[in-house]
């Protein structure tokens, strides 16, 4: 897969963090373990709070969560490239010999 290819599929895996946390690490195949943690915790705290709407409204809530969503997006983002950049200069290192 090209450099472009990386590119793209890293967009993809920081939209799905956003709005899944844990999701786009396990799309992207990045800290796996760590993704599936965040997930089975998005999903155990999303069922915990069905009973509750007066925690969705809250102000710092909504402000923790987003702040939580672009956290994640952003780590998956720059995590996925950092690893492009690596094995592309490593392939560069390659073609060259």
């Amino acid at each position: 897969m090209n450099i472009e290819g990386y590119k793209h599929k890293s967009k993809i895996a920081a939209v799905i963090n956003f709005f899944i946390p844990g999701l786009g690490y396990i799309y992207g195949q990045k800290r796996e373990t760590f993704g599936w943690i965040i997930l089975t915790s998005t999903i155990l705290f999303a069922v915990y709070s069905l009973n509750k709407p007066q925690l969705v409204t809250n102000l710092t809530f909504m402000l923790a969560s987003l702040a939580l969503s672009i956290a994640f997006a952003y780590d998956i983002y720059t995590e996925m490239n950092n690893q492009n950049i690596t094995n592309s200069k490593t392939k560069n290192k390659t073609n060259k010999k």
